[in-house]
């Protein structure tokens, strides 16, 4: 039999090189698994003393809980009050929840100083902390709340700005209510909507550490990996030539 020359060799090691293996898809990881018929709150503390709390289950608007998920490729059910947030088998889910603002105690004369947003965990897949970031929602509430409407890359994309805070959730931790202290920007953002006259203020939740669909996709050649593309291709062409010479 006869050897490869150390030249081919070398060009077959550039062309696995080039070519790549194919990255491993992410694991499952999410929060908040089989939450069904919980009712969420956020209890909001007020400057002149005491604490307003807000339900997912007052004034709802499709006659369910306030309360879901939006994905970029999975479809949803309008009686669907599941919240769960990350990556299930390689789709991504983003939460929400809407409480009303029609509720005794609120008011521009008494602020709200602090906001508290509690959960009930259920069920988490992975391992140690996972986080969980809550932020803004601009999406008005029929439209948030109408998740049959599943999938949706646009409101999806919207409950993941996080800029309310970055917590975390023991993956441990089972049928147990979190909290989550909400900072600054979520106390002005309920102010502003309670001077305006909102009926409804929303919030998302997202896992900020999940950017991209996970799928398995081979390595695409960088400039660098093409041209050692190339070398691998000079290789072989020379094997050919010694071969027809022989």
């Amino acid at each position: 039999m006869r050897k490869l020359t150390s030249s081919v060799v070398i060009g077959l090691s550039a062309l696995t090189l080039a070519v790549g293996a194919p990255k491993p898809a992410q694991g499952d990881q999410y929060v908040f698994g089989f939450s069904v018929d919980d009712v969420e709150k956020l209890s909001l503390g007020l400057q002149g003393g005491g604490t307003v709390t807000l339900n997912t289950d007052t004034n709802e608007i499709y006659g369910y809980a306030n309360q879901g998920w939006w994905s970029n490729t999975a479809t949803n059910f309008l009686d669907n009050t599941n919240y769960e947030t990350g990556n299930q088998g390689g789709v991504l889910y983003n939460d929400f929840f809407t409480f009303s603002l029609n509720v005794e105690g609120l008011s521009v004369t008494n602020p709200v100083v602090s906001v508290t947003l509690t959960l009930n965990d259920w069920y988490q897949e992975g391992s140690g902390t996972l986080p969980f970031d809550v932020g803004s929602v601009s999406i008005d509430p029929y439209t948030l709340n109408a998740i049959d409407n599943n999938p949706n890359p646009a409101i999806y994309a919207a409950l993941g700005l996080g800029n309310y805070g970055s917590f975390g959730v023991n993956a441990s931790d089972v049928a147990d209510l979190v909290s989550f202290t909400l900072n600054g920007n979520a106390v002005n953002d309920i102010n502003a909507a309670i001077a305006d006259g909102d009926a409804y203020f929303s919030v998302g939740g997202t896992d900020n550490a999940l950017t991209v669909v996970p799928v398995t996709v081979p390595t695409v050649p960088e400039p660098a990996s093409l041209a050692l593309f190339g070398t691998a291709l000079v290789g072989l062409g020379f094997l050919r030539r010694r071969k027809k010479a022989a």
